[in-house]
């Protein structure tokens, strides 16, 4: 009887450490999360992350981390005041620590897709940058997430982008048709179907994608201001003004927007509508001089373009867009 007494009391205490230890490592985890988003400081970050894992190596914590350090390599390939040694070095041990992360969450649970989804994540940004040796097991750990959860419509989309770096638009192609086939209305597939309607020169195709993104998600600025873009550059000015006056009015920060919004006005001969576009987005950005011309070009009764382009390409066929959001009030 006191062997019975002692017995379940030891199993009491050891119940109790395990659990106190769940709680430590959830608060870690809290706290980690916490300040990555309110402060951004990636080596605080780190430590009440790992300090989670070890006392509670749950894979969805371990996910975090391999996600949290593909962040890192990002970090470290962005900084220019380091030496190339040196950000080679972090560059490698990032990675090795995002991919072991993902890999434990696998060991630890092999049927969440989830995790399989993480590890192609990693492998994904290495084949994006053209590392050697990434595309198969990227290719490999996204079909295994979508055996796992064969209606989860963003693994085909996965396998779609990862086909795309390997450039094989038609595989994928069909990779986004299997994805839509799951979920009609999912928005991301639709917006890469767009992009390679554009990039495949079939301005019509990308306009009707991006007319089924707006319908779907009505207050997403981004999506009108794509629908907008293109359809300026079918010279469906009509079209262009409904769009981006609506993705100005939900967000009157969006200079991309105002910029469009305003050589959309200016095609129409709406000249006074256009300077007034234009003249909000020099209050947000006072050191574009693009912008500061085209004003100027406005205010004197020339073409909003005149001496900008040319020189330098036309606004909508640039590969970055005209204006630096950064210095807007997103």
């Amino acid at each position: 009887y006191v062997l019975a007494v002692v017995l379940l009391i030891l199993a009491s205490i050891y119940s109790f450490s395990i659990f106190s230890q769940k709680v430590l490592a959830y608060q870690f985890f809290s706290s980690g999360v916490r300040l990555f988003n309110t402060s951004g400081d990636l080596s605080k970050t780190e430590t009440k992350l790992n300090q989670a894992i070890g006392l509670d190596p749950q894979d969805r914590y371990l996910r975090t981390i391999s996600e949290f350090y593909l962040i890192k390599m990002n970090d470290i390939v962005g900084k220019t005041n380091v030496a190339k040694e040196k950000q080679s070095m972090d560059f490698q041990k990032a990675l090795g620590n995002s991919i072991d992360s993902a890999s434990a969450a696998i060991g630890i649970n092999k049927a969440d897709s989830t995790n399989w989804a993480q590890l192609g994540r990693v492998y994904e940004s290495l084949a994006s940058i053209k590392i050697a040796g990434a595309y198969e097991p990227a290719i490999g750990a996204f079909r295994e997430a979508m055996r796992l959860s064969p209606q989860d419509p963003a693994m085909p989309l996965a396998l779609a982008r990862l086909e795309l770096i390997n450039g094989s638009v038609e595989e994928a192609k069909k990779q986004i048709q299997t994805s839509l086939k799951i979920k009609g209305d999912f928005v991301q597939a639709l917006y890469l179907a767009s992009q390679i309607e554009v990039q495949q020169g079939n301005l019509k195709g990308a306009i009707s994608k991006s007319e089924q993104i707006a319908n779907i998600a009505p207050n997403d600025v981004g999506a009108l201001f794509q629908l907008g873009l293109l359809y300026y550059q079918a010279k469906n000015f009509d079209g262009a003004m409904m769009v981006l006056e609506r993705a100005v009015a939900i967000n009157p920060y969006y200079s991309n927007a105002r910029y469009f919004l305003g050589l959309t006005y200016d095609a129409k001969n709406m000249n006074s509508q256009a300077v007034a576009q234009f003249k909000e987005i020099s209050k947000l950005n006072p050191d574009n001089q693009e912008v500061k011309t085209i004003l100027s070009n406005l205010e004197s009764g020339q073409n909003a373009l005149n001496l900008v382009s040319p020189p330098a390409p036309a606004p909508e066929k640039r590969d970055t867009p005209p204006i630096e959001e950064s210095s807007s009030k997103d």
